[in-house]
């Protein structure tokens, strides 16, 4: 059955401003706000997607998700970084070319542990697929806005709403689906 292993119902002691939506996104700084959500999500050699909407207040942007260490293939981070949309194991990089045009935009993505094929898109498009040289092996804390290891962290500089996790492989249509809608218990992909 598939399972929402975190729904980041980003509701914190931040800044915030309205969303794309009728909702509320965290703003964070760039220099040192984040969100820990804790060890609870293990996808170490495991399958797994997520998808958020981000507004970026420069073109450096920043990480969006991040866990495990800064050793190749332990180190999982997502996010946008110097006009490059990222999907990365440490090392084991995928990385795609995008525009920053400073709106909203939903970024998504997947990763099977059957063929190790990685997806990231935007705006429901596919942006770029890879095959990963070795599964993510990483775990620890989930970090939202920064790298898990923050001796070089590179912290989100914009804003954040409706971060999903999932431990199964979301189709494109899917991810189109879900977008535009609030997501309930009732309504998952």
């Amino acid at each position: 059955m598939k399972k929402l292993l975190t729904f980041f119902a980003l509701i914190l002691t931040a800044t915030f401003l309205f969303a794309q939506g009728a909702g509320k996104a965290l703003q964070l700084d760039g220099s040192d706000d984040y969100v820990n959500v804790g060890s609870k999500i293990d996808v170490s050699g495991a399958s797994f997607s997520w998808s958020f909407w981000a507004k970026m207040n420069d073109n450096a942007g920043g990480h969006i998700i991040s866990q495990g260490e800064k050793n190749t293939s332990k180190g999982l981070h997502i996010g946008i970084s110097s006009g490059y949309y990222i999907c990365r194991f440490y090392c084991n990089d995928l990385d795609a070319t995008i525009s920053n045009d400073q709106n909203w935009h939903h970024y998504a993505g997947s990763y099977s542990a059957t063929t190790r094929e990685r997806k990231i898109f935007k705006d429901g498009v596919l942006v770029k697929s890879d095959v990963a040289s070795e599964d993510y092996l990483g775990s620890g804390d989930m970090i939202i806005g920064t790298t898990a290891w923050f001796d070089d962290a590179d912290y989100f500089n914009g804003y954040i709403d409706e971060v999903t996790f999932w431990n199964v492989v979301l189709t494109q249509e899917q991810i189109q689906a879900m977008m535009c809608k609030k997501l309930t218990s009732t309504n998952l992909p």
